[in-house]
Order: structure tokens, then C-alpha cells, then sequence
């Protein structure tokens, strides 16, 4: 993912429509969601899209 780029363009639009409800649900405060938001548009951002970590196990 590229800072500004679609992806994160993508995540930024999500979790500002979603802030409302994330905010009223206690779960996360805006601190959190402004944090989140800087990150996207930051030059430190390295992060992988949803569904690209993986892990395999079996239960013994």
C-alpha cells in the first residue's frame, strides 16, 4: 500500500463513514481514528491488505 494511493485512499474514506458508529460503540475513540488516518496518509505507511497475513495450524 502506497500513502495516498487507492488503497489508502480506500481504508481513509472507510473509516471516516464508519467514525460515527466506531466512536458511539466505545470500541475506538477519535484519537484512535485520527491516528489511523494520519497513518494512511503517511510516508512510514507499510501495511499489508486485509486478508494477505496468513496462518496455517492444526489442533492436536
Amino acid at each position: 500500500m502506497v500513502a495516498d494511493g487507492p488503497l489508502a485512499r480506500f481504508w481513509s474514506r472507510t473509516w471516516q463513514r464508519m467514525r460515527p458508529e466506531l466512536e458511539t460503540s466505545g470500541r475506538v475513540d477519535s484519537a484512535t481514528v485520527e491516528e489511523a488516518l494520519g497513518y494512511l496518509s503517511s510516508h512510514r505507511l507499510a501495511e499489508l491488505g486485509p486478508g494477505m497475513p496468513m496462518a496455517w495450524g492444526r489442533r492436536r
